[in-house]
């Protein structure tokens, strides 16, 4: 059987036959780098400094454009490769089975994001990006605040969040595929998405409208009894990250804005510096975020330590 080395050459060739959106080339064969395949751009502000703490500077991220391609992609080079090379492969479960596979590392939550919007996440930004000590007389009621918004937006998209969980099962089950198109923000035609405010305006029947989609494929009862799992399961966790994440932008902003403009009533009773902006916030609030144990295992195979 013919041996193929991973380098700029068959890597680019394994990867174009893969149809990958975005990647990189690698610039020279390295017996020492670790190849960190991920699925979007923003994927490496959030692993790039843990992988780093744990495995050391020597590595190389590259962003494969999807869950499908870094799937396609391992698939291709895993087995020619590994034992030459240290080869880590990152997914996000998203709305899926789970891949059941531990040579790639698969989030416990929906994605990545959803690591920045935990309560002890919330916490780790109040304490060392906003500076507030935890014995602040008003370090509850931010952390009160926080946790109504969050309900408020969960009881806002959780029906959408089962719809969604329940396409991707159709889509699985039937072997078609639904084009959502999905933002980053909640669709505003949808539901008012807002600190202070977050109301919906959509049905089951006003989703399957919009996306075209029949009501063979799901019926109000099975939304009815996917809403309760998902519930069950925490929405911090497994509801859709995007949305997670940029509702905590618009919560932060607020925070923030609310403590140097209102001194009278703020939530915050001091003034805040951070600032933040959607195009970075991963990158920026990527220190704060949670790291499971499950990530720590799988890294550990590659230990500068070690």
């Amino acid at each position: 059987m013919m041996n193929h080395e991973i380098n700029p050459a068959t890597l680019s060739e394994k990867v174009e036959s893969t149809n990958v959106g975005y990647h990189r080339y690698l610039e020279k064969k390295n017996h020492h780098s670790l190849f960190c395949f991920m699925e979007g751009k923003h994927d490496s502000d959030y692993y790039l400094g843990i992988i780093r703490s744990i495995c050391g500077d020597d590595c190389i991220t590259i962003a494969c454009g999807n869950k499908s391609n870094v799937l396609d992609v391992y698939s291709n080079v895993f087995q020619v490769d590994h034992t030459r090379y240290k080869l880590a492969f990152f997914v996000d479960k998203d709305f899926d089975d789970s891949v059941n596979n531990p040579n790639i590392f698969e989030t416990d939550c929906y994605s990545i994001e959803n690591y920045y919007c935990s309560q002890e996440a919330f916490k780790r930004i109040l304490k060392y990006g906003l500076g507030i000590p935890e014995d602040a007389d008003y370090w509850q009621d931010v952390i009160d605040f926080y946790l109504m918004q969050f309900e408020q937006f969960h009881h806002t998209v959780d029906l959408f969040n089962s719809f969604c969980s329940l396409l991707h099962k159709y889509e699985r089950d039937h072997n078609v595929v639904f084009k959502l198109n999905l933002c980053n923000s909640f669709p505003s035609d949808l539901a008012t998405v807002n600190v202070n405010c977050c109301s919906k305006t959509y049905t089951l029947q006003s989703l399957l409208d919009k996306y075209g989609i029949g009501g063979d494929v799901m019926s109000k009862a099975e939304v009815d009894t996917e809403c309760v799992r998902l519930w069950a399961l925490n929405p911090f966790k497994v509801f859709r990250g995007k949305f997670e994440i940029d509702m905590l932008l618009r919560l932060l902003n607020y925070l923030i804005a609310d403590a140097n403009n209102h001194p009278q009533t703020r939530i915050i009773k001091k003034k805040v510096s951070m600032s933040l902006n959607g195009s970075s916030i991963m990158a920026d609030l990527a220190q704060y975020a949670d790291i499971p144990d499950s990530l720590r295992a799988y890294l550990g195979k590659w230990s500068k330590a070690a």
